[in-house]
């Protein structure tokens, strides 16, 4: 009985250590970014934009087949996970603060004489905005993904047959069972799995993530014209219209993905009604995109300056007319840059499409790994690809952030 409150507990706990460490750790690399070394402040922003552009699926799992040889538990390999994925966004966040901080504070301060670290410590860390929240659309989840990690621990050892013979088609081999056993670490056992990494197994995983791309774009084209519908109904003037919009939007947000996955492959199979992975995956995307992309709009929407609503009513248009006319142009120019930066969440987060079964990049990763066990060779590869989708996005973001920040002035009344 004197486990029992100790097996209960990891969630908070990884909540906690993640959030105190990771800002922490994040404030030294926001700090590391304006150093005057240029190694270390190139090495930090490496760092962030690293993590920023990869799953925290991946990163676990890189984490973990990183550290067998020190024999840490599993706690300990979700904490430094956690603690490396929160530090690269608690980073980036307070790299946005100390930018928003006026020139002319830090000036001033180094009239007074004031050394670098006394400028940080009295000025930028205690005038830093961090209430930003986001940037370039990313978003900070540290533990969303968590909930269910064992249950795709377990999951791990089913392969549905399609997936055998998909596997059997395009790497050309005789497939090992989905994961090896738990003595797999030893050297026997990998002796026994067989193989090197070659261009077959590249093929299956770039063959994954063409799938992961098209899941990407599925969830963002409908999850996009409900989130519209979602972004319109959070203004309407309907009160009713309003409360069923934002509990939907609350509901799905505060739910984790990997829940609703689960709901929507396994719930719906409870009750008689089997679907396939693409379609659950399809549509829990669908609903997660939806919540918050409707968000994202919606404050697009309603950041269009006051003026420009009360010039539209005094031209007698109406609602219509003024939003399709007058406001929702302008909204969208404010909302391109954090919806741009949000697809880079929606193609990580497909990643986790994987525990329904759905062949992806990183399923098939686990596919290549079960029939090598190399593993970190693997997830570093799957860390690239991924790597290589997220970042031109995020480019693309933080570019047009930019490019309609300045634009922005001339919303304003004349």
């Amino acid at each position: 009985m004197a486990e029992l409150p100790r097996r209960r507990r990891p969630t908070l706990e990884l909540a906690l250590f993640a959030t105190v460490l990771g800002a922490l750790f994040g404030t030294l690399v926001a700090v590391g970014r304006g150093a005057h070394s240029m190694l270390i402040a190139r090495a930090c922003k490496v760092y962030a934009e690293a993590i920023c552009n990869t799953p925290l699926l991946v990163q676990i799992f890189l984490v973990y087949f990183a550290s067998i040889g020190l024999k840490l538990s599993a706690f300990t390999v979700a904490v430094a996970a956690l603690t490396i994925n929160v530090g690269a966004y608690t980073a980036e966040i307070m790299r946005t603060g100390f930018e928003a901080i006026p020139r002319g504070q830090i000036e001033a301060a180094e009239g007074l004489g004031l050394s670098r670290f006394q400028i940080y410590w009295h000025i930028i860390l205690l005038f830093a905005d961090l209430g930003r929240g986001t940037h370039g659309g990313r978003q900070l989840h540290p533990v969303g993904h968590l909930s269910g990690l064992r249950d795709l621990h377990h999951r791990r050892r089913v392969l549905h047959h399609p997936v055998l013979d998909d596997a059997r088609g395009l790497l050309g081999a005789r497939p090992r069972p989905v994961s090896a056993p738990a003595t797999a670490r030893h050297a026997v056992v990998r002796q026994a799995m067989g193989g090197h990494l070659n261009i077959n197994h590249l093929l299956f995983l770039g063959h994954g993530g063409l799938w992961t791309i098209g899941l990407s774009l599925i969830a963002l084209i409908s999850g996009g014209i409900a989130g519209f519908v979602i972004a319109l109904a959070r203004i309407s003037p309907l009160k009713s219209v309003r409360i069923a919009s934002a509990t939907y939007v609350q509901l799905i947000q505060g739910t984790p993905l990997l829940v609703i996955l689960f709901l929507g492959y396994f719930g719906l199979a409870a009750i008689g009604l089997r679907v396939s992975p693409l379609v659950a995956a399809g549509a829990s995307l669908t609903l997660y995109v939806s919540a918050y992309l409707g968000e994202i709009w919606r404050g697009s929407i309603q950041s269009v300056p006051k003026p420009q609503w009360e010039a539209a009513e005094g031209l007698a248009l109406n609602r219509t007319q003024r939003m399709t006319k007058v406001i929702l142009p302008q909204a969208i120019r404010i909302a391109t840059p954090p919806t741009v930066g949000f697809m880079v969440q929606i193609i990580k987060n497909a990643s986790l499409a994987s525990v329904v079964g759905f062949v992806e990049l990183m399923r098939s990763g686990q596919i290549v790994n079960n029939s090598l066990f190399e593993p970190f060779a693997v997830y570093a590869i799957i860390a690239v690809v991924y790597f290589a989708m997220c970042y031109p996005l995020s480019l693309f973001s933080q570019r047009l952030e930019r490019r309609m920040g300045r634009g922005r002035i001339y919303l304003g009344p004349a």
